[in-house]
């Protein structure tokens, strides 16, 4: 129960057929008698069904998409490297501010499907997608 709270903190959360599969990865390498489907390799509803009862405080939910911006957050740290990373940069290439331009990047979705995932009940939750479900194409 704990891994997969763990996985949300990280915003890693496991699907549904990835449950399934888990659970049928664990008990094949256990050896342990099991009833699950050896043709998908993954364990069915019923497994899914007592597993939800035995864990009450999970549910599975669709992930709200955002930015990696806005699911590792603009914070101090951050911004802070930012500056200390033009300052050297400027030191090394001698540049004048006159030669500074902003580029803004424009995302292009190629994808965008967002899963049923586990999550702890009474968290919201947002899933930075672009690494697993949506492919982003990046323009200048």
């Amino acid at each position: 129960m704990s891994a997969f709270i763990d996985l949300h903190n990280r915003l890693m959360p496991l699907s549904r057929s990835e449950l399934l599969h888990f659970a049928y990865d664990v008990a094949k390498k256990c050896g342990m008698d099991h009833s699950f489907n050896k043709k998908k390799r993954m364990a069915g509803k019923y497994f899914f069904l007592a597993f939800k009862k035995r864990n009450p405080d999970l549910a599975l939910r669709t992930s709200e998409a955002t930015s990696l911006l806005g699911a590792t957050g603009f914070n101090k740290p951050q911004v802070d490297w930012f500056y200390d990373l033009l300052i050297k940069l400027q030191e090394q290439f001698r540049f004048q501010a006159s030669q500074i331009y902003n580029a803004d990047e424009r995302g292009v979705l190629t994808v965008h499907k967002n899963d049923n995932v586990l999550s702890v009940k009474g968290k919201k939750y947002g899933l930075e997608n672009s690494h697993q479900q949506k492919e982003v194409l990046t323009s200048l």
